[in-house]
């Protein structure tokens, strides 16, 4: 009432903080945002606040980009709407980092919608991507374009297009590009992502040797480790160790997978205790019961009984 343009700035500040909140539940988290972009937008029209209402519109899509609950097709669409309405007001002119921002976030929206065919889809999101990176560069935002490198990387990975080889090849590349600037020292959470990314990218490789290969992801996975740990980032956690788990389960090294995919259960476990519903600690457990497959046989490999 007495201060409305304070009120939704800072709802929208909220939302952005939930969006990126590490701790508690996840899907609660981005609820949380999604309330609060909505809110701000009870104030921010377009007509009023034209940069502030495409400031929240992006928010809103990168809230939508990672909501666990409700249905995902329709999640990632409402993403695109609320991006598109962004770069209504956002052009690589007037608004040159704010535009790179929201094509770097309908990349991400376009690389994970399920309507429509997945080919154009992932089309769509490098084009976004590397209209980002365009913009980036040219207003210096490192961070920012070393964090689109890293979702190009993810882009191609998935890619349908083209050759296979030469698609990791470029994820690999981009990844390089994005450990340029975002280092250990400076950025040490967005480090080990990029590492894990690299490292998965490395598992698929089909060129070069495939044994250093593996030996290539295994050390990025453990690098990525020393950010990840199981109290600092427990899904990050759970991803990184998930991975070491296989690598070593295809190289018949029971003891050294059963290790990890121990670490593994332990963020489960941890990230289940954090959940604020049953439906979502059922969830949690459905989308790593491979974990606990794969340990199984590891034990029994083992003769551990």
């Amino acid at each position: 009432t007495d201060f409305p343009s304070e009120w939704a700035m800072t709802q929208n500040n909220l939302g952005s903080a939930y969006t990126q909140r590490i701790k508690e539940d996840k899907a609660q988290n981005i609820e949380q945002a999604i309330k609060a972009c909505k809110k701000a937008l009870q104030v921010y029209n377009e007509t009023d606040f034209p940069s502030e209402w495409a400031m929240t519109q992006n928010n809103l899509g990168s809230a939508y980009t990672q909501r666990i609950k409700e249905d995902k097709a329709q999640n990632i669409e409402q993403a695109i709407k609320a991006c598109k309405k962004a770069l209504q007001v956002y052009n690589e002119t007037d608004f040159p980092s704010e535009w790179a921002m929201t094509q770097n976030n309908l990349g991400s929206a376009y690389r994970d919608k399920m309507i429509g065919d997945k080919d154009q889809n992932i089309e769509q999101a490098i084009k976004a991507y590397k209209k980002a990176l365009q913009g980036y560069a040219e207003t210096g935002f490192s961070f920012e374009w070393a964090m689109t490198h890293n979702n190009l990387g993810i882009a191609y990975s998935n890619r349908i297009r083209g050759d296979k080889a030469q698609n990791i090849e470029a994820a690999i590349a981009a990844y390089e590009q994005a450990l340029l600037v975002l280092t250990q020292t400076d950025f040490p959470i967005y480090w080990a992502g990029t590492q894990h990314n690299l490292g998965t990218a490395y598992i698929y490789r089909t060129r070069g040797d495939k044994a250093q290969n593996i030996e290539a992801a295994i050390t990025v996975f453990q690098q990525a480790l020393l950010v990840c740990t199981l109290e600092a980032d427990p899904m990050a956690h759970l991803r990184t160790t998930n991975n070491l788990g296989y690598l070593y389960f295809a190289n018949q090294k029971w003891q050294l997978a059963a290790e990890n995919y121990e670490k593994a259960i332990a963020a489960v476990e941890l990230s289940r205790s954090w959940a604020t519903t049953d439906d979502r600690r059922q969830e949690i457990i459905a989308e790593a019961i491979s974990v606990y497959q794969n340990l199984v046989q590891t034990y029994i490999n083992l003769k551990q009984w």
